[in-house]
């Protein structure tokens, strides 16, 4: 697949997890598309990768960033590791009310060490789906936290469902844009 900058002018993140975790919502909030809350619950399952692309300022100068949406379905295992060459910062996204913590490892392992990438350069986000309003479709299912090695990373909890739709068009970023500060300032300086 070509790059669609060279590797210096853009901010690679591979965003990955489980099947079914929430990526395509999360990727789509943070390219700012608008999303209603019916169409975020419809599960949409992604076939290999989607790139959405973003322009962020910092410090003083316009940043592109591929966020490559990768499926979590273990048919494409395969290829991983060549979608990883090349990665620059990865979101390891998660159901929050599902122990789902080894297959986050496995995640980690093909994603972030081949690159070397370093702690601020890879986050983990717990995502749940309460809905705007508030219901929650869950019945109150608890999060579950992470126990073992990749706890010591950042972690973010977002609920997606308070994210959808018009009037929250932007706010995704607005809670994820420290961490992508941080992964600016790893890659470029």
């Amino acid at each position: 697949m070509p790059r669609l900058f060279t590797q210096g002018d853009v901010l690679k993140v591979c965003v990955v997890g489980p099947k079914g975790s929430g990526k395509t919502v999360l990727c789509k909030l943070l390219a700012e598309q608008v999303l209603s809350a019916q169409a975020s619950r419809e599960y949409q399952p992604t076939a290999g990768v989607r790139i959405q692309e973003l322009e962020l300022e910092h410090k003083g100068r316009q940043r592109q960033v591929e966020l490559w949406d990768l499926s979590g379905d273990p048919s494409y295992e395969k290829y991983f590791a060549m979608l990883a060459e090349g990665t620059t910062g990865v979101l390891l996204v998660h159901n929050a009310q599902k122990d789902q913590e080894s297959d986050l490892e496995v995640f980690y392992r093909v994603f972030a060490q081949p690159n070397k990438l370093t702690m601020a350069q890879v986050a983990t986000i717990g995502t749940t789906f309460t809905g705007a309003e508030g219901e929650d479709p869950t019945g109150g299912a608890a999060v579950v936290p992470l126990k073992r090695k990749l706890k010591t990373l950042d972690h973010f909890q977002v609920d997606l469902g308070q994210l959808v739709g018009k009037e929250n068009t932007g706010k995704a970023m607005h809670v994820l844009r420290p961490k992508f500060e941080t992964m600016i300032d790893a890659a470029f300086g």
